[in-house]
């Protein structure tokens, strides 16, 4: 187990690169190491950017531009900015990072992030989203082991710091990527797994994300509830095996993941207007 884990991941064209130092990551942890001589005289500045995260709490931070008190919100401190903590939250976590240019070929908002970000300290106020891909990455931080999904949870984070930075039009649109891989990702797990019992928890595990979020994208891609997109995909195949295969009718059911054919037949019927077997009877010069 290490002290320090480093996490990579990519947001559109900006690569970031966050270093999570355990025994300081905990702002409670990182104000027990403090004195007020340590604050007077801890005037610093980094070649890399800090992130104070601090949520139901305050910290004030004082640069040459005097002191800024900061409640409930996400900091960033740019590189070479002289500064020091002047009051320590109790509760939040601290870590530092370094963005550059990741290879893409049509255009990108690393220029613009790199701008933005360079103006002075970036405050954000903290959403739900925001708290829970923090807590997701401190549960990851407290193991001290890095992983896959530690990386994905970070792409989450940052994305949500770089929609609220107001990139210029047509910019932020790029961030849209992150939405449709989880799109993808939703409809392969579908198509693997449409037999069993999908739940909205197994794909918020799959993305990385909670529940009540799944939910909104798959509402809003699709415009209805997980089950209905499940019976969808369901009856998909069904049809298929309908025209193109002699299996019976339970075999069918229960191939597409019902239990009983009798619920199998009104779906069916509800979805299309009639039954499986005047389905096939009507496409009964498809089966040879």
């Amino acid at each position: 187990m290490f002290d320090e884990l480093l996490f990579e991941t990519d947001v559109s064209d900006v690569h970031i690169s966050v270093i999570a130092d355990r025994p300081s990551f905990r702002l409670c942890d990182h104000m027990a190491r403090k004195t007020a001589t340590d604050a007077l005289l801890g005037i610093h500045q980094h070649s890399f950017y800090e992130l104070f995260f601090v949520p139901d709490d305050c910290i004030s931070i004082v640069t040459e531009d005097g002191a800024r008190v900061f409640e409930n919100k996400a900091v960033i401190i740019p590189p070479a900015t002289d500064h020091y903590v002047s009051e320590w939250a109790k509760e939040g976590y601290c870590l530092i990072f370094a963005i550059e240019s990741a290879p893409k070929k049509d255009g990108g908002i690393y220029g613009d992030v790199c701008a933005l970000l360079g103006r002075g300290i970036s405050a954000f106020e903290i959403d739900g989203d925001m708290r829970f891909y923090m807590e997701k990455l401190a549960s990851v931080i407290a193991s001290g082991r890095t992983n896959e999904g530690a990386s994905h949870v970070i792409a989450l984070l940052f994305m949500s710091f770089f929609k609220s930075l107001r990139l210029p039009e047509g910019r932020s649109d790029l961030l849209n990527l992150k939405y449709r891989n989880y799109i993808n990702t939703l409809d392969q797990y579908i198509s693997k797994h449409y037999a069993e019992q999908i739940r909205i928890d197994d794909i918020a595990e799959e993305l990385h994300l909670c529940s009540k979020q799944v939910s909104r994208i798959i509402n809003k891609e699709y415009g209805m509830s997980l089950s209905r997109v499940v019976h969808r995909h369901r009856m998909s195949v069904a049809r298929m095996l309908l025209r193109h295969t002699s299996l019976s009718l339970s075999q069918i059911a229960e191939s597409v993941g019902y239990e009983y054919e009798n619920y199998f037949f009104r779906m069916f019927k509800d979805m299309y207007g009639m039954t499986p077997t005047e389905y096939r009877e009507g496409s009964a010069d498809r089966i040879r």
